[in-house]
């Protein structure tokens, strides 16, 4: 299974989890309402806690599995360059209107089961009636829409923060600094400058926004994490928890690429121009930690950021588009797709001692 499958696979389980905490959380709060009631005071149709209990269950996976399908293949790409807000409100008044169809239909089904009548059926009708327009209706639905809109607020804050970074500062886990290891790729435009001086300032940050967006989706996609932006530069970053992380920061590189393929008539139509990258990738052990007061930020320090931004700077010198280190080259699984051809031992500037490059292409 690809990286990119694996962690859209993981996305859409955090939906399927939220809602079933949801459900349950709605079904107990339910139960201590009612108490030893056995049926609903405002359409009088039979309350069974052990049957809402299981019932609950699929109908949270079902709708937990629907809106991770919807948010990470769909809707999160159609509003991707949208406003903050417009995003949130958007999207939380498409997940409402799909929860108010799902649960119209779940209640019309439990109905005609209850009752043991036809969906069609009059009474079944009637019955949902006066539930939509009572208020255990819409208490449902506020208490959803408020649980769908915080899901929403979070994803959309976890993507302006980048992944995992959120989890850090709620967790702590950067509080105090602690020394991992992880991988580097820091990505350039190509000629950027000449771009900069022939659009102008105002299209050009258009022209940048759109190429950012397009750049960190498939580092995203590989269960990379934005670092920085600095100017026209993208600096990436893996932990090196597993030796595939290698081939995955690699992968995410000439994934990018065929991205940037497929846009060439966006760009060109939009811009005039078809941007291009290079990019230097190394790793090792850095000094991670938070710093600051008034902002607070999650930084790496280290000797490996510097050797991978000189890396990259060797981009130019041998008109590659992508040159690795001896370390990931080492903890690569080398794949036969991967063109691999030895630069030979530089010395880098800054650095006592020479490093063996590598220039990979397809």
């Amino acid at each position: 299974m690809s990286p990119k499958i694996k962690i859209a696979l993981r996305r859409i389980a955090i939906f399927i989890i939220l809602w079933l905490t949801l459900g349950l959380v709605y079904v107990i709060i339910e139960r201590g309402i009612l108490g030893d009631s056995e049926t609903y005071p405002a359409t009088g149709n039979p309350y069974d806690f052990k049957g809402a209990l299981i019932s609950i269950v699929p109908g949270a996976i079902l709708m937990g599995s629907l809106f991770g399908v919807l948010e990470v293949l769909v809707i999160n790409t159609l509003f991707r360059h949208k406003p903050f807000l417009v995003k949130l409100i958007i999207k939380s008044l498409i997940y409402l209107g799909i929860l108010i169809l799902f649960l119209i239909t779940m209640t019309i089904f439990s109905n005609a089961y209850q009752l043991n009548l036809s969906i069609l059926d009059t009474e079944v009708m009637e019955k949902l009636g006066v539930f939509v327009n009572n208020l255990a209706f819409w208490s449902v639905i506020i208490f959803a829409g408020i649980g769908t809109m915080g899901a929403v607020f979070i994803s959309e804050i976890t993507n302006y923060l980048g992944p995992n970074v959120l989890v850090n500062f709620l967790s702590g886990k950067y509080h105090k600094p602690r020394v991992e290891s992880r991988i580097f790729m820091f990505l350039d435009m190509k000629s950027s400058t000449s771009i900069a001086e022939r659009l102008g300032h105002e299209e050009y940050f258009s022209f940048l926004n759109d190429y950012f967006a397009d750049l960190t989706e498939p580092i995203v996609a590989y269960d990379g994490e934005i670092y920085q932006f600095v100017g026209d530069e993208i600096v990436a970053t893996w932990k090196t928890d597993s030796v595939n992380n290698c081939d995955i920061a690699i992968a995410a590189f000439f994934d990018a690429k065929s991205l940037f393929r497929t846009r060439e008539n966006f760009y060109q139509k939009k811009y005039g121009i078809i941007p291009d990258f290079k990019a230097g990738i190394h790793g090792g052990k850095v000094s991670t930690g938070q710093i600051g007061t008034v902002k607070k930020e999650i930084v790496f320090s280290g000797d490996v950021l510097n050797t991978a931004a000189r890396i990259q700077a060797l981009c130019n010198t041998y008109d590659a588009d992508l040159l690795v280190s001896h370390w990931i080259m080492e903890q690569s699984d080398k794949s036969n797709q991967i063109v691999t051809k030895a630069i030979g031992k530089l010395e880098l500037k800054g650095k006592s001692e020479e490093i063996m490059i590598y220039q990979l292409s397809k």
